[in-house]
């Protein structure tokens, strides 16, 4: 499974929530050292079926509307594969 969103050396995943939503957070959020690339392909690559649909959803919107214009296509890439609308594209 590739991780190229970078570091996330403070993240700490809630153990009340099941381990897909961790996921979610990792490779749907900006880490240290991810260069617009590096995060534009790993929003590209999607996530694992283990992560929460309506979760992935959220995290997807988030990045269509706050980033770097490769990783907002990435994001509203994956959003059209939910039947999603993409505001920001």
């Amino acid at each position: 499974m590739p991780a190229n969103s970078g570091v996330h050396p403070h993240y700490k995943a809630d153990p009340q929530k099941p381990l897909g939503y961790a996921l979610a957070d990792i490779f749907f959020t900006r880490g240290m050292g991810a260069s617009d690339a590096d995060f534009a392909r790993q929003v590209d690559w999607g996530a694992p079926s283990t992560v929460p649909e309506a979760y992935l959803v959220e995290k997807l919107r988030h990045l269509a509307d706050t980033e770097a214009p490769v990783v907002r296509a990435a994001a509203c890439k994956q959003l059209a594969y939910f039947q999603q609308q993409c505001l920001n594209q």
